[in-house]
Parts: structure tokens; sequence; C-alpha cells
């Protein structure tokens, strides 16, 4: 018998929840469980790579976040709903998994952060709510900064890395966390 953990895709949100929710405990200011909630679905989905990454190329999706959300303005109804979600949940994961990315770049975390909270603001200004809570995208953008730092400690702790090509389908490096993925 091995000492493995392994971890069905049912599992991951729980995981992830637990993780968040005992860094959160720790936090100087606690963020609300929902945020924690929350963020544990958007992981369980991204967690997938072919949820973030480009089937032909295998690298990032090429998600040009300020362009798309100029663009989502133009959409309405779910189709405006599901590109603005996707663009700050987006932004969630790749502050929180890929940060070291984007030190790499010209543009700054504070202009992600500040097209995610807008894509939240007007999620919430569509009158769309998470599990019918009031204000929740306004109330989640603007502790989005404290959110993603959470994330990003997790994802320090677990090695989970930047996947390049010819790497799994995980976004998680199961081998440095003893963990695999059915």
């Amino acid at each position: 018998m091995s000492d493995e953990t392994i971890l069905t895709s049912t599992a991951l949100s729980d995981f992830f929840y637990k993780d968040l929710s005992s860094r959160n405990r720790l936090a100087p200011c606690p963020l609300p469980e929902e945020f924690i909630f929350y963020s544990s679905l958007t992981l369980e989905k991204y967690a997938f790579s072919e949820n973030y990454f480009d089937e032909t190329s295998g690298k990032v999706s090429e998600k040009i976040l300020g362009l798309r959300y100029l663009e989502s303005q133009k959409k309405s109804g779910d189709d405006r709903i599901s590109e603005l979600k996707d663009i700050g949940d987006t932004v969630l994961v790749l502050l929180g998994f890929f940060s070291n990315s984007i030190n790499k770049k010209i543009i700054s975390r504070e202009y992600y952060l500040s097209i995610a909270q807008g894509a939240y603001a007007d999620l919430n200004k569509l009158d769309f709510q998470f599990y019918d809570i009031p204000q929740f995208y306004n109330l989640f953008a603007t502790s989005l900064h404290n959110t993603v730092s959470l994330v990003e400690g997790m994802a320090q702790e677990f090695k989970f890395t930047d996947l390049g090509q010819g790497s799994d389908q995980y976004l998680i490096d199961l081998k440095s966390t003893n963990k695999k993925a059915v």
C-alpha cells in the first residue's frame, strides 16, 4: 500500500475549500466563507487544463482580458454573464496560480485586478447572484486582492505549476504533493 492520497475530480473543490479555509482562519482579516467556497469552485473548474489551456497550442489560452472585458460590454444576456464571469475567474486563477508569469509582463498585477473587479461589478449590475447572496460579486470584487493572496499561498505550498507543452492535464504537480488525480 502506498501513502499517497487519491484526489478525484469531485473531491477537488473540497480539497481547495479545506486548504483555503484553514489559511483564511489564520489571516489577520478573514474573508467570508462564501468567498472561500466560490474560489474553491472556480479552482476546481480550472484545475483541469482543458478549461484553462488552449487545446491546439497546449499553452495558457491567449486571453487578452482587457480587450475581452471591453467587448463584453456589447454582449447581452447569458453571453455577457458568461464572459464577465470567465474574465474575473481567469484573473483569480492567473494571479493565484501563475503570479510569476505576471512579473514577466509589462502589464501590472493591479491592471489584472482592476479588470476582474470591473467584470465582477458588472455581473452584480446584471442582477446575477451567487447562491442568492445579494451584492455577492461586488463584495467579492472588493476582497479580490486578499482572495488571490490566499490562492497564491496555497499554490506556492503545494507547488502548483504553470504547465507547458507535453505536461499532464492538471495544474497540480502531483509528484510533489504525493497525490494522484483520478
